[in-house]
């Protein structure tokens, strides 16, 4: 597995240099900078999570907080609303 890291490192990243010429310094930074570069990119998609998360989970937390004070207020105007639209009764 090793050999294939290698040559995809240096036939991604050495631009053209043969595989002989790379001492084991220069192949262990370039391992280095493709794994500084997937870690940078795994902090970046977590980051991303958790403001989607944060985007869905704080309009409901908003919501259990003020939602029900004003079902409170809106419920006694809707029951007299409601009383004088009932039906007349038939005697």
């Amino acid at each position: 597995m090793f050999a294939l890291l290698y040559k995809g490192v240096v036939r991604r990243f050495m631009n053209g240099k043969k595989l002989e010429e790379l001492s084991e310094k220069q192949l262990l930074m370039e391992i280095y900078k493709i794994s500084r570069r997937t870690r940078r990119y795994m902090v970046f998609q977590t980051v991303l999570s958790v403001i989607k998360l944060l985007f869905i989970v704080v309009p409901i937390i908003f919501a259990l907080i003020f939602i029900p004070p004003l079902i409170r207020e809106f419920v006694p105007k809707l029951q007299n609303t409601m009383k004088s639209f009932q039906p007349p009764t038939l005697p």
